[in-house]
């Protein structure tokens, strides 16, 4: 990792991820309270994060007050 960081390309494509992957893990780490899995085993932490993102995902809509009509017509 550290050899691809060094590298232009790498540099550049690292700064593209930052906003797109980090700031989603920082919502569900202090938004939702999800420090920890309550659950052992991989499929049963996939399942966890899936109900957390959902959550998340369905709060940002509701607080923006879109609605299901302005969801279908985009």
């Amino acid at each position: 990792m550290n050899h691809r960081l060094r590298t232009p390309k790498g540099h550049a494509l690292y700064k593209r991820r930052a906003p797109m992957i980090e700031a989603p893990n920082a919502w569900l780490k202090d938004g939702r309270g999800l420090r920890r899995f309550a659950r052992r085993g991989l499929n049963a932490v996939q399942a966890e994060l899936s109900c957390a993102s959902a959550v998340t995902n369905l709060l940002k809509i509701a607080t923006k007050g879109i609605t299901a009509a302005r969801l279908r017509t985009g």
